[in-house]
């Protein structure tokens, strides 16, 4: 058996306070492995730790502090390695084996959220995607959309890269409580990727048209990541004022399963998008674990569970009426929903307790391997870039070696330039003083002077030679 640590941004579940779903996510896994016989150790963000009461000292003894992972790790000495976001590996260099939980598509949240780029974020999961041995994805759904990734960062998608582990709970099942009165829940933190408003909205629609049940609304701030949402914790700016609304505040696990199960029926219906579609919403699975049938989008994949097993209705989300119908349905005839809520925790039972879940997480565990991996193609780039930027630079001194040599010979052509004009001054200027020197009288004598005596001496040469 292994020795494995589990790195979470995210309080967990196991905590007397509110937890968001990767920290239900990470304790999942946690206890999918502990009850495969492996021991499992967590670390958690420790600037959400302070101050708080009843922390277990080998929680605090591991807590790290976002970029401290290296020394985490040291300290935990363990044969495995999970990670429940890469945002964690940024700074993590260890040789250990590396499991990377991809169930929240984190990218694609990226694209919803102010001042976050896809771009920018994908730049630094390639590099952390090659720090991963093993991929978590939380459905089938999700392997097309990481496959392109994982080619990107160098990835062999011949080697067995990933497992699938979907959303999944403890198999010890709560008790469904006798639900006297319907009433409808809507539970977790809204994101910017998420739109649940127009469904909620027909669910009021028909309660105040019958004068009859509640929608009963649990949310509130991120218990970690309070800005994400901060702008969406009143469903009433959305949704107005109703005698058949309530909202709550968020609770621990232990409240979730003793206030959310008193709720007959759960409404997760959102308009689609690509977020939407690849998501295995963790909401889903704990209103189907505590037996609430739920009313919800036919896109997930866990819809076609709900299908087979009648543990709900599915809905075009698009479809308007759609959710308003079933509600009425149900108010017509709430014995409908007690055959339900058995299908839920029936679906829970036999595809989604953590026990079932972790196989393959669980093989990986019991005999850890490193993958081999290349280069990935944002660092190939960057290597070329590089390259290609080091040649700019020899060429950019060669060139301004060039433009110095270049100025030196244009001063001397200057310079000689000038040098020639004053030349070709001073030879005008003398030959005018010799025009001036020969159109004169003296010029002129000197000429006639010098003719005379050279027929002179061309006489005297003669009568040398008759004597």
């Amino acid at each position: 058996m292994a020795k494995v640590l589990i790195a979470t941004t995210e309080l967990i579940p196991s905590l007397p306070y509110p937890a968001g779903g990767g920290g239900q996510r990470a304790l999942s896994l946690g206890e999918g492995l502990r009850s495969r016989g492996h021991e499992v150790v967590y670390s958690l963000p420790m600037e959400h730790l302070t101050g708080k009461k009843d922390i277990p000292p080998d929680i605090l003894q591991l807590a790290h502090n976002m970029t401290d992972m290296d020394e985490i790790v040291g300290k935990a000495s363990p044969d495995v390695v999970i990670f429940s976001t890469a945002y964690l590996m940024r700074f993590y260099s260890r040789s250990v084996p590396t499991v990377l939980d991809l169930a929240a598509n984190i990218e694609l949240e990226a694209t919803f959220t102010p001042g976050a780029s896809l771009a920018d974020v994908l730049a630094g999961r390639l590099d952390q995607y090659t720090k991963a041995d093993l991929f978590i994805l939380g459905s089938p759904m999700q392997i097309p959309w990481y496959s392109a990734f994982w080619m990107l960062a160098g990835l062999d998608l011949k080697e067995e890269l990933y497992t699938v582990v979907p959303i999944c709970f403890s198999p010890n099942l709560p008790a469904i409580p006798e639900r006297q009165k319907v009433s409808f829940i809507s539970a977790g933190m809204f994101y910017p990727w998420q739109n649940p408003f127009d469904a909620l909205q027909e669910v009021l629609s028909a309660l105040d048209e019958a004068r009859s049940g509640k929608l009963v609304i649990y949310t509130g701030k991120h218990p970690t990541w309070a800005e994400i949402n901060s702008s969406l914790t009143d469903p009433r700016s959305r949704l107005g004022e109703s005698e058949r609304l309530e909202v709550r505040g968020l609770l621990p696990f232990d409240g979730v399963v003793s206030e959310w199960g008193k709720c007959a029926c759960a409404v997760d219906v959102m308009r689609p998008n690509l977020e939407r579609r690849l998501a295995n919403p963790m909401r889903t699975t704990t209103y189907l674990w505590l037996g609430i049938p739920v009313i919800i989008s036919d896109f997930y994949w866990i819809s076609e569970l709900v299908k087979r097993y009648e543990a709900g209705w599915l809905v075009d989300p698009l479809e308007k009426g759609a959710v308003k119908s079933i509600v009425q349905e149900i108010l017509r005839d709430p014995d409908v929903l007690r055959q339900r809520a058995a299908n839920a925790q029936r679906l829970v039972a036999e595809n989604l307790t953590w026990d079932r879940c972790v196989e393959g997480l669980d093989a990986f565990c019991r005999s850890p391997r490193r993958l081999r991996k290349s280069a990935s193609i944002i660092a190939t780039v960057a290597s070329e870039v590089a390259r290609m930027s080091a040649e700019q630079v020899a060429a950019a001194k060669e060139l301004g070696r060039m433009e110095v040599e270049l100025r030196v010979l244009r001063e001397e052509a200057e310079r000689a330039h000038k040098e020639l004009k004053e030349r070709n001054a001073e030879v005008s200027h003398l030959k005018q003083r010799l025009g001036a020197v020969m159109n004169s009288r003296t010029w002129r004598t000197v000429q006639f002077v010098k003719h005379k005596l050279l027929r002179i001496r061309q006489r005297g040469s003669r009568g040398q030679k008759e004597s």
